[in-house]
């Protein structure tokens, strides 16, 4: 469910392509100005967090709209859209889409790095093998550090009497009420033992690192250089770099600056470019499990390379010994200086 921060950023952009303050729309307008996607209701509420305490970034996004609107021609002249914001898009899908205007698609990103959240099993294994995404997997600490993640629990559950004794048995049976108890027991350690707790976690966090980093590297060089190749470099380029099989807008903040952005479908991007390689590192002096990602991304015209610094963060969804592990993809640069992303504004 989006909050309402993420509705009025959407929205913020929605009004200022159509060119309409939200306090000037009329409610009876509400159907043919966003084709119905936009109830009454949500509506009033976007519009008083609009004009709420957030309202210098609304405007400033509203603003942005407003110049896309004046500085792309497709959208000189549109007098309605279609907001796909509340709806659930498939996983397999690289690019959110938030708005559809003129058919169209339109991302917004609010100062956000986040580029995908996968599961270190899609990321690191079927990733760079070229395997299609799992919707499930095994716990990606557990897998890899069965040892380490034994001692990080017998650490946090020792004045626990009503939990399992291995911590294989408490992942397959432990509910959300035993995972918030041992997670609010590491949360009131005392100095001593948080300090123990957390020297076992550092050492857990790099052994993982360097595991997820060396499966990524040995699985990517052989798959680089089978015949599924093409494919192979088409997925990398979407979970990377978000392309798509259509081209789409991006527009939003990134680093405290406006920006809207062509994002190219994949076709045109290989007409133009290729990848060279893609290494990854784990970083042994991060407090938290972290694997660094260098692209190296070649100009076939020109040959020239450009190198894209990315990383990744493997951390329990919910917190310690809550959930499976994910691994956030983050971008470490802004998308104004992508050289292969057109600039609108």
């Amino acid at each position: 469910m989006s909050t309402l921060k993420t509705k009025a950023t959407e929205l913020s952009v929605a009004f200022g392509l159509l060119n309409r303050e939200p306090n000037e729309i009329r409610e009876e307008e509400l159907m043919s100005l966003m084709n119905e996607t936009l109830g009454i209701e949500n509506f009033r509420k976007v519009k008083d967090e609009f004009y709420g305490p957030n309202k210098t970034l609304y405007s400033t996004l509203f603003k942005l709209g407003k110049l896309v609107r004046m500085e792309y021609s497709p959208f000189s002249n549109i007098d309605n859209l279609y907001w796909s914001g509340p709806e659930k898009q498939a996983p397999t899908v690289s690019s959110s889409q938030d708005l559809l205007v003129s058919n169209i698609p339109v991302s917004i990103k609010n100062e956000s790095n986040v580029v995908y959240n996968l599961s270190p099993t899609n990321l690191f294994d079927m990733l760079s093998r070229g395997a299609l995404f799992v919707s499930r997997s095994e716990n990606w600490f557990l897998k890899h550090a069965k040892k380490e993640m034994q001692d990080l629990y017998e650490l946090a559950s020792k004045h626990l009497k009503n939990l399992p004794t291995e911590i294989y048995e408490f992942e397959r049976t432990a509910d959300k009420s035993a995972r918030r108890e041992l997670k609010k027991t590491i949360k009131e350690f005392d100095d001593v033992d948080r300090k123990i707790f957390n020297e076992h976690y550092l050492k857990m966090c790099h052994k993982v690192a360097q595991i997820s980093a060396d499966i990524f590297n040995n699985q990517f060089r052989q798959t680089f250089q089978t015949g599924q190749r093409s494919a192979f470099i088409d997925n990398i380029v979407k979970t990377f770099f978000r392309l798509n099989s259509v081209p789409y807008l991006l527009i939003g903040t990134d680093r405290s600056q406006p920006f809207a952005v062509i994002v190219p479908n994949i076709t045109q991007w290989k007409q133009h470019r290729s990848i060279r390689n893609v290494y990854a590192q784990p970083d042994l002096k991060s407090g938290q499990c972290v694997v660094n990602f260098d692209l190296e991304c070649e100009n076939k015209d020109t040959f020239e390379t450009k190198c894209y610094k990315f990383h990744a963060e493997i951390r329990w969804s919910h917190g310690k010994f809550c959930g499976n592990p994910e691994s956030k993809l983050y971008k470490d640069f802004g998308w104004q200086d992508v050289i292969f992303l057109t600039n609108i504004v």
